[in-house]
């Protein structure tokens, strides 16, 4: 990884990995289609997944100026894992919740 400024390292797409939501998503979506087809589940329940945001993986992981630096890498990375699973669930199927509790922590605190 090349330096960049006084010591920071400079990232890339290539240095973040996909994150794995989707594929886990997708793996549960199938089982919660069979349960709802064994009526174990009822027919209007929809499929919830859960989120966390961009702050809420970053934030008090990394340094603030190494995080200013990683986070667009990282929503590009879960917008990549947002349009597989919306090309895999029936979008009346799903709800998508977004977990914010480091935003929310941060507005009450800060």
């Amino acid at each position: 990884m090349p330096e960049s400024g006084p010591g920071l390292p400079t990232f890339t797409l290539a240095d973040i990995k996909p994150t794995g939501y989707d594929k886990v998503a997708l793996s549960s979506y199938n089982e919660f289609k069979q349960l709802r087809q064994q009526n174990v589940i009822m027919s209007h329940v929809r499929y919830q997944i859960g989120l966390p945001s961009p702050y809420n993986v970053l934030a008090d992981h990394l340094k603030p100026e190494l995080a200013v630096t990683i986070e667009p890498l990282y929503e590009q990375r879960l917008a990549e894992t947002l349009d597989r699973i919306v090309a895999g669930i029936l979008h009346d199927d799903v709800v998508i919740q977004w977990g914010l509790c480091f935003e929310m922590t941060t507005l009450e605190f800060d």
